[in-house]
């Protein structure tokens, strides 16, 4: 799962992949699905990460890093190819450094939680490339409980 790594993308061609301001080559979602095309080369998976702790994080099937590419078909398999809408929970990487070091009753015992959540808000590909969007979901605000506002007693 993710570490707080993720990278530059290598400069392969099928991988420089600019924003996308609606003139791009690249098509909406639906599209070719890399498991299910039987093709023989697989597609290649792009992976962007906007807000929360992953701000900015980019992950691709195409990466050097072993642990970049596991994440990366991780993510993308875990959302249904990157289907629009389709979310996941994970923890932060302050979280996971305490379960990686002190182990996971250290993380709960100081609060720690699965409790950071990422959807799939646009997905875009190509012959050759997927790109998918994932936002970080803001927490719901928890509205005052009734004995939170009565008026204290005089």
């Amino acid at each position: 799962m993710s570490k707080g790594r993720g990278g530059t993308l290598p400069t392969s061609p099928a991988l420089s992949v600019p924003p996308f301001d609606g003139d791009s080559d690249l098509k909406p979602y639906p599209c070719q699905q890399v498991r299910r095309t039987g093709r023989e080369e697989p597609m290649s998976i792009i992976l962007e990460f906007m807000g929360g702790h992953m701000d900015g994080r980019v992950l691709s099937s195409e990466s050097d890093d072993p642990d970049d590419v596991s994440d990366a078909l991780f993510f993308y398999e875990g959302t249904d190819e990157g289907k629009v809408g389709a979310r996941f929970e994970c923890f932060s990487d302050a979280a996971l450094t305490i379960i990686q070091s002190e182990g996971p009753e250290r993380a709960r015992e100081l609060g720690f939680r699965m409790n950071h959540i990422y959807a799939v808000t646009e997905r875009r590909c190509r012959e050759d490339v997927v790109w998918v969007r994932f936002c970080h979901v803001p927490p719901k605000r928890k509205s005052p409980s009734p004995s939170n506002t009565k008026p204290p007693k005089p």
